[in-house]
């Protein structure tokens, strides 16, 4: 289902409420993207949730760039003969206590695989036998790290709940016929339906939207009428 479908369809089932209420498509995605995001981190511990391919957006050319590695606010990598960091910054992802949902990180090529690391891990693994032949990412403040490498771009496969955005950040798509409203709704199928009726259920409560007993009226008639 695409952000149109999905935002007709919670459209429509709030007009059947109340024929006179207004909700932007705008608010309506937001919620929607807020209840899948929250739903999702939750089952992200269920790794099965990674099977679904239609949960997942790939980025085939998200840039680097090479630091100096002495400025790196990275204490760990200030060692490191390289330092690379993306241009732009990762697109939203989503968090669990298992990590986020950054599954995979590639060279274009798809010839090299990067682990997930962190400053800590990264150290230790330094003083290991066999320290190098391993690649590693890290991501601070939403930039991606790619600590002992040179590679200046790869590919990613990611949960983002904002497909559109995800996709803005890849160097090699054309931006110019992206329309958002056409991209797939990135929410497992499993919680499709309860993120619709979580946003229903959200948005006609805050806008306190009535049952309208007389839809020919607008809202300042029915206030008059209630008095």
């Amino acid at each position: 289902m695409n952000n149109k479908k999905l935002v007709s369809r919670i459209s429509n089932s709030i007009n059947a409420i109340n024929k006179d209420a207004r909700v932007s498509k705008r608010y309506i995605l937001e919620v929607a993207t807020s209840k899948a995001i929250y739903l999702m981190a939750q089952k992200f511990r269920d790794k099965s949730l990674f099977r679904e391919d239609n949960i997942l957006t790939s980025i085939d050319c998200f840039e680097l760039e090479q630091i100096d590695k002495y400025k790196c606010d990275i204490v760990e990598f200030k060692s490191c003969n390289y330092v690379m960091k993306s241009v732009k910054k990762v697109p939203e992802l989503v968090y669990s206590r298992f990590g986020s949902s950054l599954k995979e990180v590639t060279n274009i090529d798809f010839s090299l695989d990067f682990r997930p690391t962190t400053p800590f891990k990264f150290r230790r693994d330094k003083r290991r036998e066999g320290f190098g032949i391993d690649k590693f990412w890290y991501i601070k403040d939403n930039y991606l790290y790619l600590p002992e490498s040179d590679v200046q771009r790869v590919s990613l496969l990611l949960y983002t709940p904002n497909e559109y955005e995800a996709v803005k950040t890849s160097a090699c798509e054309d931006k110019k016929c992206l329309n958002p409203w056409d991209f797939e709704f990135k929410c497992s199928s499993k919680l499709m339906e309860v993120v619709i009726q979580e946003t229903l259920k959200e948005i006609t409560f805050k806008l306190q939207i009535p049952t309208d007993e007389n839809p020919n009226m607008d809202e300042n008639i029915k206030s008059k009428t209630t008095n």
